[in-house]
């Protein structure tokens, strides 16, 4: 049996894990900045009534920016 590259750790290595990492770079407004920033550490959410949203913190002065929508 294969247990992947890391026989101990549970985790098989992705080599595009990073590369999907600047792919999914989602834009949102700053209100603090009043500037269109790329996120980090983008989630994926729900409102309170049911719609998608994609929650993030922006990288300049680190509040938290959200864009309605999911992350695609």
């Amino acid at each position: 049996m294969s247990q992947g590259l890391h026989a101990g750790s549970g985790q098989e290595r992705d080599p595009f894990r990073l590369l999907r990492k600047e792919i999914m770079k989602i834009e949102a407004y700053c209100m603090k900045c009043k500037e269109k920033r790329a996120m980090e550490d983008a989630e994926k959410g729900l409102t309170k009534n049911g719609k998608p949203i994609t929650k993030g913190k922006c990288p300049v002065c680190g509040s938290i920016i959200c864009r309605i929508g999911s992350a695609k």
